[in-house]
């Protein structure tokens, strides 16, 4: 149970590091603004869901998809040069460092099981 903890308070840090990126992101491409907050949102309540629920699996598959497609809104801010390489690195970073959590999450929810 300490582990998904650990997952859920590194996804409030990163959603909060998120800000910085979302004011940078001009109105013109509101739907990439929206999208990369929502997602991130949506993650952390799927994490929580997935905690708390029996089908854990499947909540699992929601977060580990949300997290590639988070991963594409900041390629694409990257792309759209909202954002420069080195921050593009570190928020991709900070993305695996959630998802190795959630790959180890899935490994030890399959050994209880």
């Amino acid at each position: 149970m300490n582990n998904e903890f650990l997952i859920v308070k590194n996804m409030k840090l990163f959603i909060n590091s998120l800000d910085s990126i979302i004011l940078i992101i001009p109105n013109r491409d509101r739907v990439l603004k929206n999208r990369i907050s929502n997602t991130s949102y949506d993650i952390l309540y799927n994490l929580y869901r997935s905690n708390y629920s029996d089908n854990k699996k499947e909540y699992m598959k929601d977060i580990l998809s949300s997290i590639s497609m988070l991963d594409f809104y900041l390629e694409r801010c990257y792309k759209n040069k909202y954002i420069n390489k080195k921050m593009l690195d570190s928020k991709t970073n900070e993305l695996l460092k959630i998802t190795k959590m959630v790959y180890g999450w899935i490994r030890s929810e399959s050994r209880i099981k």
